[in-house]
């Protein structure tokens, strides 16, 4: 079977009308909020969503992604990779108190009558399960440690050392 761009756009109120599945996979770079905080933009995200009318015909979305990806570790400041597995519910509505009587720990889209973006929902997803900071694991980075100083090279300006000056003072005593 072959893979599917992820739709941009869905008729949510018609999809979870008729308990749809929908799957696909969309490029990394098509996230910019997402790819800000990546070392570069390679991959892919595959994402499943199931759009549905629960028990008690709250329309609804019950969603998974997952990718893989470059970051930056924080102690060697070099990319590594970090793979995002995240799985969301969504109550789907369309007023702020429709919004207010759904379920604890559902959160909701509130559309109008605009069909519903799919990816400023995948992409605060995928920024939700990136972790704040990123490191490899203890032993396999090295960070930068302090910069030595060798001889100038050929060409370069021997600069006289500021504090060269302190020495003659000390020797003084």
């Amino acid at each position: 079977m072959q893979r599917q761009l992820l739709p941009r756009q869905v008729d949510a109120r018609k999809l979870t009308g008729t308990d749809v599945q929908v799957s696909g996979f969309q490029p990394v770079s098509e996230f910019p909020r997402f790819v800000a905080g990546l070392h570069d933009a390679a991959g892919e995200v595959d994402v499943e969503m199931h759009f549905f009318r629960d028990e008690s015909w709250v329309h609804r979305i019950s969603a998974s992604l997952s990718t893989n990806v470059s970051v930056i570790c924080q102690r060697c400041l070099k990319a590594m990779p970090l793979s995002i597995n995240s799985s969301f519910e969504l109550g789907i509505v369309w007023t702020e108190e429709q919004a207010k009587a759904l379920p604890r720990g559902l959160d909701s889209v509130i559309l109008g009558e605009e069909p519903l973006d799919l990816l400023p929902l995948v992409e605060d997803e995928l920024i939700i399960g990136t972790p704040y900071t990123n490191y490899h694991p203890v032993g396999e980075c090295h960070p930068a440690g302090p910069v030595e100083y060798g001889e100038p090279e050929v060409g370069e300006v021997e600069r006289e050392n500021p504090f060269a000056a302190l020495k003659d003072l000390k020797s003084s005593d």
